[in-house]
């Protein structure tokens, strides 16, 4: 089973045109050296916990219960002895010997065979060393116009980033690389900033939130790495605060002491990013030094979703199973404000189009928008999905432009203009329950919008191929004299939806609910989703 638990996308123009090769040098040696002593260090002070003691006798406990039935066990070793006996397995090297002679009589035609002298490779069968050297570095070529999307993988217990390269123009999706994580990936967070230096250069990084208490920062611009380029939280993680897992973890002040939950970069203050955890903190972390500064505690329950405000660098909101979403200043000693209502917050995000509202989405299926001025009742809500809201991405482009996702199997468009929510279109992608969506933030193509969920799958819907979203926002789009059809891209299948020559709007090849101001029933379902 395949789950594509987090996307992210890259902004056009940040990655290497050709990523670097992973090197194991001197100095690579000696970090993955350091980093593998952390790893024996936690594993050792594991195994000197005392509640590995009871452990330790129950495994005794099992060894005894299998010597009981190991009299069935020499028996049958017994008879497959026996079986095996004609085929003289004892004497077998000794009879490869005897045979070596006879062995070459296969080549006694061996005339006929064609051979090259001096070392030279067959030209029909080889290619030459600079060619195939010249294909890879062509096949690993990033183009200005490419878009990379990230996805956090696992299949069949096996957990891993894979790197995408999607060309908007061509309507195609592929792997360029990926690479290893240790557990189960929660969250993704893409890093403009050069991990581990104190200098403002602009860098290509990703960071992985997952089970374990680490955060994990991979290049890239790197292909082929093996270990991360750094990690968070590695050394506090191991000096013994993690040794009691079993138990309700505790507030460490350097790192956390459960799985990652939410990341969020900071992209005024680059060099900042947060992260919330099921620990109920939230850290602080300089991206220079890769250490936590600060340490916050103002949720009473898991930390499941972060936000930077747009404009204002030391103001993070965030949300929390604790039924809160709250606003705090990082620099000042004030507590946060705070939005409280009925159920878990899933999601939040600011709305980068008025820096004094937010969005909440929570595990009823409640879509919320609200003031930071005026935290005691939101400004609208709507019942947006008839599951919790796993995901929501505001358009960083279009204003009033919002996606959410929910394990009901739907991706909904809305348009929020006027502080009248509007639903435009629901669509059931075929990426089973979705746990996660995100637009492009490139302005050229920012109606397209990623998706994907349990079935693993990968799609990226150009959402202005829609009629709903071109009646919505044909102002942005502008309005075309010939209708285009709808395109979902999805993993190396260019233009999924370019096989079918209808062109019918109103008869679309998926289950669409639009809001047409012309359309009665369309309106009443609208008016049934806000109720």
């Amino acid at each position: 089973m395949s789950i594509v638990s987090s996307v992210a996308f890259v902004p056009r123009g940040f990655a290497a045109e050709f990523p670097k090769t992973y090197e194991l040098d001197e100095a690579e040696y000696e970090r993955i050296n350091n980093i593998s002593k952390l790893k024996l260090e936690d594993a050792r002070a594991q195994l000197e916990n005392p509640e590995n003691e009871q452990e330790k006798s129950e495994n005794s406990a099992g060894a005894q219960d299998q010597t009981a039935s190991s009299g069935a066990e020499v028996q049958t070793a017994e008879e497959m002895d026996d079986e095996l006996k004609e085929y003289k397995l004892d004497n077998y090297d000794d009879e490869e010997e005897e045979e070596e002679d006879d062995s070459l009589a296969m080549f006694s035609n061996i005339k006929g065979v064609q051979y090259h002298e001096n070392g030279e490779n067959d030209p029909y069968v080889t290619m030459n060393t600079q060619e195939e050297e010249e294909m890879e570095r062509e096949e690993m070529q990033i183009y200005p116009t490419d878009n990379l999307l990230l996805a956090a993988r696992t299949e069949d217990n096996l957990s891993h980033v894979e790197v995408y390269i999607y060309e908007s123009q061509e309507e195609n999706l592929y792997v360029h690389h990926d690479f290893l994580l240790p557990s189960f990936p929660l969250c993704l967070e893409w890093l403009d900033y050069k991990v581990g230096t104190s200098d403002d250069t602009p860098g290509n990084y990703v960071a992985v939130g997952t089970f374990d208490t680490e955060i994990e920062i991979w290049n890239l611009d790197v292909v082929d790495a093996v270990y991360p380029a750094a990690v968070l939280g590695a050394n506090a993680a191991n000096s013994g605060s993690n040794k009691k897992k079993k138990k309700a973890p505790k507030v460490n002040p350097k790192t956390h002491t459960d799985a990652i939950l939410a990341l969020s970069s900071n992209r005024n203050a680059h060099n900042l990013l947060a992260s919330g955890s099921a620990d109920t903190s939230i850290k602080l972390w300089n991206l220079s030094s890769c250490t936590c500064v600060k340490s916050f505690t103002y949720h009473t329950d898991k930390v499941s979703s972060l936000s930077w405000h747009p404009k204002m660098p030391s103001v993070l909101l965030s949300g929390s199973y604790d039924k809160t979403a709250r606003i705090a200043d990082l620099r000042a000693d004030a507590p946060p404000l705070t939005l409280t209502i009925d159920s878990d917050v899933e999601n939040v995000a600011w709305d980068p189009h008025n820096e004094n509202n937010f969005f909440v989405g929570s595990d009823a299926g409640i879509l919320y928008y609200c003031d930071a001025r005026d935290m005691s009742k939101p400004v609208w809500q709507l019942q947006a999905h008839d599951g919790p809201i796993s995901c929501l991405s505001v358009n960083p482009n279009v204003p009033s432009f919002v996606a959410t996702g929910s394990t009901d199997r739907m991706v909904k468009l809305w348009n929020t203009s006027d502080h009248t929510p509007k639903l435009i279109v629901s669509r059931d992608l075929d990426v089973g329950r979705v746990f996660t969506c995100s637009f492009v933030p490139d302005e050229s193509i920012s109606f397209h919008l990623a998706a994907s969920g349990s079935k693993g799958l990968v799609r990226v819907w150009d959402t202005a191929t829609n009629s709903g979203v071109r009646r919505a926002f044909e102002s942005r789009i502008g309005k075309k004299s010939v209708a285009p059809k709808e395109r979902v891209v999805q993993l190396e299948d260019a233009g999924a939806n370019d096989e079918s020559d209808e062109e019918d709007e109103e008869d679309d090849e998926y289950e669409d609910i639009e809001a047409n101001e012309d359309d009665d029933s369309a309106d009443e379902i609208q008016d049934q989703e806000m109720a």
